[in-house]
């Protein structure tokens, strides 16, 4: 705790709130078959703390195994990392006025005299949630934020004349909602700029290739021409720690976050890849994705390993073009279930390659290689400088509730 300005106090929420009350309140309603809103947990947005999609029921589906709030309660949800997340909302507009949703919410419902706008941005204050995940319970993926974390947790309040003072912490949250709106603008701004640097690279991407194209000493070939695959394996064990000798499981997710999940002692017969391999999501929502391998690892069984068949093609060259060709490849995906890359659709993709004295001109493949490396090298820069850019507006945003609920914004 820090010291508060004078006339203000420190309140436990559980003295000016109701801690997940009862669903009997609503009991009686269950004969009359009444609709009421019904909202997962994904429907909870952890960025904006807002309720974004409404389902309606019955309350006889609802009723049993699922948690109750009314209008104007805020839900809470306890469970990571969701909570860490910021998934946190006011419960407005709901049918009946009655709402039912997740397990894993709690339910917070205030006192007249408190501002729920109030005690909403003190439960989504960075500080608040760092000190709930303190007192966390549960085991490993299923912690949770008990109820009384809740009901004990201290709260800056405005007081006049020995009662709460709401028109203060309506006034508050004016002068917070204010300057929020304008560092809104401004991160909507920066986002709209990282968003079209994002797309400068596939812009000139295209740009190069198309005017490649039309131009002469460029040979359409057959992807499968130049291409052969070889599907990824899962091993018989994974182990979430390294061991030595173990080698890395590179999924998907690897590729794209950096981040190894799983690692395997198994390697006869499984599909081994290194640095500077090509690889394709063969499976999934973004099958069609390639990658470079930077590291030594097992291919998962949702990837395969992209093998040049002739020598005068560059490598590099080749990653740059099928990155030209994954929306086509994405949206050609066949399977019932988990999408994946149609095989008649990759092998017989139609690719240009620059050719010189009746051969691959693999040096032309390596300077338009050479030109797009750098260009997204100073894209990767642009783009590293535009996010730090928009964690300072969300630091900022930090720190003006810092200074609300010290009592410093007045």
């Amino acid at each position: 705790m820090y010291e508060l300005p004078e006339g203000w106090k420190w309140v436990r929420l559980g003295d000016i709130a109701k801690i997940n009350p009862k669903k009997s309140e609503v009991k009686e309603l269950l004969s009359k078959n009444i609709e009421v809103s019904f909202i997962p947990m994904n429907a909870v947005d952890d960025v904006k703390g807002e309720i974004i999609e409404y389902q309606t029921k019955n309350i006889n589906e609802v009723y049993k195994g699922y948690t109750y709030f009314k209008e104007g309660d805020i839900i809470f949800a306890k469970i990571t990392p969701c909570m860490e997340n910021g998934k946190c909302a006011i419960a407005k507009n709901l049918k009946n006025g009655i709402g039912f949703g997740s397990t894993e919410f709690h339910v917070i419902r205030l006192n007249e005299n408190i501002s729920k706008k109030w005690v909403w941005y003190f439960l989504r204050f960075s500080k608040t949630r760092e000190e709930a995940k303190k007192h966390f319970t549960g085991s490993v993926g299923q912690k949770r934020v008990p109820a009384d974390f809740l009901k004990n947790l201290l709260i800056p309040i405005p007081f006049k004349d020995g009662k709460p003072d709401l028109e203060k912490q309506k006034q508050i949250v004016e002068k917070i909602e204010k300057i929020f709106n304008e560092i809104d603008k401004a991160i909507e701004l920066r986002q709209k700029a990282i968003n079209e640097t994002k797309e400068l690279f596939n812009s000139v991407l295209n740009k190069i290739f198309k005017e490649a194209e039309e131009g002469e000493g460029w040979k359409w070939v057959k992807l499968k021409e130049i291409i052969k695959t070889e599907k990824g394996k899962k091993p018989k064990t994974l182990k979430p720690e390294k061991y030595n000798g173990d080698l890395p499981y590179l999924t998907a997710d690897y590729f794209r976050t950096g981040i190894i999940k799983q690692y395997s002692e198994e390697k006869e017969k499984l599909k081994i890849v290194k640095p500077g391999d090509l690889v394709l999501i063969w499976d999934g929502s973004k099958a069609g994705d390639i990658f470079i391998s930077d590291i030594e690892g097992i291919l998962a069984s949702t990837m395969v390993k992209l093998i040049i068949k002739n020598n005068e093609i560059f490598p590099k060259f080749v990653y740059y073009i099928i990155k030209q060709y994954f929306p086509i490849l994405n949206k050609n995906t066949t399977g019932s279930g988990i999408p994946h890359v149609s095989k008649e659709v990759f092998n017989n993709l139609l690719i240009s390659i620059p050719y010189k004295d009746n051969k691959p001109d693999i040096e032309k493949q390596k300077q338009i290689a050479n030109y797009l490396d750098n260009l997204s090298e100073k894209i990767k820069q642009l783009e590293q400088l535009q996010e730090k850019q928009l964690n300072l507006f969300k630091e900022l945003k930090e720190s003006i509730l810092n200074k609300a609920f010290r009592g410093e914004l007045i």
